[in-house]
């Protein structure tokens, strides 16, 4: 029994000293999705067709066992915007996305040149699993390009301070949208 602790105590020391090890970030280019943004390790990559029929594209790259960062878009069809103010469908995505969730922060962002506007906000929300409940926060920018929408995610398990680590304001700062 001993043995299969000190085993069990071995992995997970290894296993939260690789969530403190320097991770490297890299350029990483999506032509499809015509975006830019610094991430970790491999990216991962697929898409699904919600029920109403609209495509979502999903960009997934793990930095930590704690700490994970995502992109993902889809494109709207034109009647979805008509008569509608783009920062409107914002909240709706958002009220949608993180009903059961508590809201920490929230606030207008624009990048640098003021070509993009959205919101950016954090969440704490719950992971369940069996009969346990694990923290998750999660930092998001969210907005419009024409008729795309762009969801650039940070999501940690435990600890909200990561959501402000270099790492994640790297990956942040680092997205851009190409025409």
């Amino acid at each position: 029994m001993f043995r299969i602790q000190a085993g069990v105590a071995v992995v997970l020391l290894a296993l939260a000293g690789s969530a403190w090890a320097e991770p490297k970030l890299a350029k990483f280019t999506s032509v499809e999705g015509r975006f830019e943004a610094n991430l970790p390790g491999k990216v991962s990559t697929r898409s699904e067709k919600t029920p109403s029929g609209i495509e979502i594209h999903y960009f997934d790259s793990q930095l930590s066992i704690l700490e994970r960062m995502q992109v993902h878009y889809c494109d709207f069809p034109d009647r979805v915007f008509q008569g509608r103010d783009p920062k409107m469908l914002l909240k709706v995505y958002q009220d949608s996305e993180y009903k059961a969730g508590k809201m920490l922060s929230e606030k207008e962002f624009a990048t640098a040149d003021g070509k993009i506007k959205g919101l950016e906000y954090k969440v704490e929300t719950v992971f369940e699993t069996k009969g346990s409940k694990v923290p998750v926060f999660i930092r998001e920018r969210i907005f419009f390009v024409g008729n795309r929408l762009y969801v650039v995610r940070c999501r940690v398990v435990v600890n909200k301070n990561l959501l402000e680590s270099k790492e994640a304001n790297q990956f942040f700062d680092s997205f851009t949208v190409s025409n």
